[in-house]
């Protein structure tokens, strides 16, 4: 039986991947913070670790033979003042740090490190272009956090066969802009941000955590690839089709102008609400991946 270490492991993408690579027989290790944690799974454990004092338990590295990184501060969570973006940014590094340092402990052995990175590396403000992994980063403060995500990740992680997933907009039912979105739609109201115009590279939960068991089996895969799929939408798009799903075709449209929400959210908004990213997944499907859900409509439906 292979063992896996997931950090990040009990969030809403964590979760629903240590339970599936559970059910396909890998024992798992979560990596939480929590002293205690109840059973979830037969072939999933808990480990304790804080990355900001660096406490891990090097024994559970020496077991490994992948280690999957989720861990990160959410970055929509709350406005980006200074210290937030400090919390964002340390999140991430001291993470990748308090991995590197339970390796380094625990013996000689380099299992695989599959890390979560995000579409924020290509920047903001380019509509017309569409970004592959070969591109150089954007500007704006996501693709800093992403460039020194990597970078970092690259230079303690050398000699191991490491993946970098730069991750889109993950649509989940029951978490993030998904769930938010839906809040509205109970009143049949379809909130739109700004123009509505904005590319977004998506990705259903279920075919990003397909991404992750595909990288861990495939081990032929190395470097970046963008986990997005492979036909992206219009925000506007998005959220329409999500109110027909909740509606049918009796809601109203709602924008929310720009102005209102740099207003309230400062850069938040405009790099992850009005910004746009229009991402290929083809080096994914070059690969060999097939997405389950590979269009808007099956999706928001799923």
């Amino acid at each position: 039986m292979k063992t896996v270490i997931i950090s990040g492991g009990t969030g809403a993408i964590g979760s629903r991947l240590s339970r599936s690579l559970a059910n396909e027989g890998y024992r798992v290790i979560i990596l939480t913070r929590k002293k205690t944690h109840p059973p979830v799974h037969p072939n999933c454990a808990f480990s304790y670790w804080n990355p900001d004092t660096g406490d891990t338990d090097s024994q559970i590295y020496a077991e490994a033979d992948c280690i999957i990184h989720l861990a990160g501060a959410n970055i929509a969570e709350k406005k980006w003042t200074d210290k937030r973006k400090q919390i964002i940014t340390q999140s991430r590094l001291h993470s990748l740090a308090t991995i590197a340092k339970g390796l380094k402990a625990a013996s000689s052995k380099k299992p695989d490190i599959i890390i979560a990175s995000a579409i924020g590396y290509y920047g903001y403000d380019q509509p017309e272009k569409v970004f592959h992994e070969d591109d150089p980063p954007g500007k704006g403060f996501l693709a800093e956090v992403c460039v020194r995500h990597e970078t970092a990740a690259r230079e303690l992680f050398g000699g191991h066969r490491l993946v970098l997933l730069r991750t889109g907009v993950v649509l989940d039912k029951h978490s993030g802009f998904y769930k938010a979105v839906a809040q509205s739609l109970k009143y049949r109201v379809a909130v739109i941000f700004g123009s509505g115009r904005q590319m977004v590279s998506w990705i259903h939960i279920h075919d990003l955590c397909q991404i992750y068991i595909f990288a861990l089996k495939n081990t032929d895969m190395q470097g970046v690839f963008n986990a997005c799929a492979p036909h992206p939408a219009s925000l506007k798009e998005i959220t329409v089709s999500m109110a027909k799903i909740h509606c049918g075709f009796y809601f109203i449209k709602i924008s929310v102008p720009a102005f209102m929400l740099k207003l309230m959210l400062g850069r938040l908004a405009e790099e992850a609400l009005l910004g746009t990213a229009n991402v290929s997944a083809q080096k994914l499907i070059e690969q060999g991946f097939e997405f389950r859900y590979p269009s808007l409509n099956m999706a928001t439906e799923g």
